[in-house]
């Protein structure tokens, strides 16, 4: 028809999925997604760690190993946006030189997240870490429970 004969449909090739293709998209998201759990767990290297033992996804990752796309997706997580906690509540510590195990730690204190409290600090997160306004960690904790785990 008149209206839709000047639309340029896209060649078969485009609409087909190619699995081997190493372009972008969700093929390419999934595949980074999956080399960041195999990091994580420490496949495909040995046993795992340096000292043989065998990793797991959760609480067994040092702190170095903690980056800025895990704080995100600690927030995201969280639902911290859902309940307007903006993003600047991690991205200005970060963007002020804070550590990201610290930052999730942070986050976690801040909601009282005793589990993920327990793991970061495990991991070495530093309780006497300070954000950009030079607050500690254990200064921005919801309560004192949470105060008192920081402080073991």
């Amino acid at each position: 028809s008149r209206y839709t004969s000047n639309i340029r449909r896209p060649s078969s090739s485009v609409i087909r999925h190619n699995p081997s293709s190493r372009g972008g998209g969700r093929d390419s998201h999934v595949a980074c997604v999956f080399a960041r759990f195999k990091k994580a767990i420490g496949a495909g290297e040995g046993d795992g760690s340096a000292d043989g033992s065998v990793k797991s996804v959760y609480g067994d990752l040092s702190r170095d190993e903690y980056e800025y796309d895990d704080v995100e997706q600690y927030y995201n997580y969280m639902g911290l946006n859902a309940i307007g906690i903006e993003y600047s509540v991690f991205q200005e510590p970060i963007n002020a030189g804070m550590h990201p195990a610290d930052c999730i730690l942070m986050l976690a204190a801040m909601e009282a997240d005793m589990p993920k409290i327990e793991e970061m600090l495990t991991a070495g997160a530093n309780p006497d870490a300070t954000n950009h306004e030079g607050k500690t960690v254990k200064e921005l904790a919801k309560n004192d429970e949470v105060r008192d785990e920081l402080s073991k």
